[in-house]
């Protein structure tokens, strides 16, 4: 019986939904909502007891319309999903299906929607030209990765993924909310760390994706650690070593410099091997390859996770 509630639960939430998104208006994108739709289905199969699969397609909704009226709609009800999966379900299990089905939608919009990749581009053509902005980003992005390591060792890992993705999607929230009103104090202060002349969060929506992606797929793994270390730390040391040393580029990307790839391949190794044991060094290698070969369209905060996920997969089956 409770199953066949969350079976109707789920599939009422996704057609109304849909009803609701078909009405036409901005950042209406149909390609990303079928994608969506197939990518939704082993939710129902693998985490029946929740509501994963809507979680999955509203996301995906949200961030189509981010920074528009109609974005808050779908963010809200994402919102109260998760707090009701959170009080009648509440376990590992489901929690690994709540953050991985936010992290396959908010990735969904990012590859699939024209609207995102052309933010995307626009904010890729920016990347660099003011430090002072670039560092702020990294040092807020070192603090996110620090506090998140920290919380592993402080709250069940069932906890740190409620906790985690309903704070992302009250980050959807605020995105939007600064996309649309820029004028007032609160929005001046989130895009004080924006490149100029962006959409909010555009770099920021790739690191929640890949974080969300990271923590369902390696959940409670020495890999999942590295991993956050390397997109948050080992990723922002790459950058303001980059910017701050000169040395050459790499041969196989002129947009990367050999400081940086150092910078974070010696940082990452050094948290893997001292932390986990040195077979841990494979995770700070992959990892910072996959951040030297990124660039748009596929963001190293997308490239990093997507690579730790892959070696995690292979060594389980070694």
């Amino acid at each position: 019986m409770e199953l066949f509630f969350y079976i109707i639960s789920n599939i009422s939430i996704l057609f109304a939904s849909m009803i609701i998104y078909a009405i036409r208006g901005r950042n209406f994108n149909y390609v990303s909502i079928i994608v969506s739709l197939f990518f939704s289905i082993p939710f129902l199969i693998f985490f029946p007891y929740s509501f994963s699969m809507a979680l999955e397609l509203l996301t995906t909704m949200a961030a189509n319309l981010l920074y528009s009226l109609r974005s808050f709609l779908f963010i809200v009800l994402t919102i109260f999903l998760i707090l009701t999966t959170f009080a009648l379900h509440a376990s590992l299990n489901i929690s690994t299906g709540t953050s991985l089905a936010v992290g396959v939608g908010l990735s969904i919009s990012l590859i699939v929607s024209n609207d995102m990749r052309k933010k995307e581009l626009e904010n890729n053509s920016k990347r660099g030209q003011i430090t002072s902005i670039e560092v702020k980003r990294d040092v807020l992005q070192i603090a996110s990765g620090v506090a998140l390591i920290l919380s592993f060792y402080i709250l069940r890992e069932m906890y740190i993924k409620f906790i985690l993705v309903f704070l992302i999607i009250i980050a959807l929230f605020i995105l939007s909310f600064a996309g649309i009103w820029s004028s007032n104090k609160f929005s001046a202060f989130i895009l004080s760390f924006e490149r100029k002349n962006v959409q909010p969060g555009i770099g920021s929506l790739w690191y929640m994706a890949g974080i969300l992606l990271l923590m369902g797929l390696t959940g409670g793994s020495g890999a999942l650690l590295v991993g956050v270390f390397a997109m948050a730390i080992g990723d922002s040391l790459a950058t303001i070593v980059g910017m701050n040393i000169k040395s050459f580029k790499l041969p196989y990307n002129r947009k990367k410099s050999l400081a940086g790839f150092l910078g974070m391949l010696i940082s990452t190794s050094l948290f893997a091997v001292i932390v986990f044991g040195p077979l841990y060094i494979i995770y700070a290698i992959v990892a910072t390859f996959a951040e030297s070969l990124s660039g748009y369209p596929v963001d190293d905060n997308f490239s990093i996770p997507v690579s730790i996920i892959i070696v995690r997969a292979l060594n389980s089956l070694i």
